[in-house]
């Protein structure tokens, strides 16, 4: 109670076939954005660890 689920899904290659996910948790009150910048950094980074350079 009072907490919320967020879900995150990007694609990691040119042809949509490999993913990253992440969920995150949050108490209520608190920004979906705080989150949602975690979220990105790591599907960044992993983009980055496949292809070997940044989208």
């Amino acid at each position: 109670k009072g907490r919320s689920v967020g879900g995150f899904v990007a694609s990691i290659n040119s042809t949509y076939t490999r993913w990253y996910s992440s969920v995150t948790f949050q108490h209520s009150g608190v920004e979906l954005i705080d989150g949602l910048k975690r979220c990105m950094k790591g599907a960044l980074q992993k983009f980055h660890q496949v292809n070997g350079k940044l989208p």
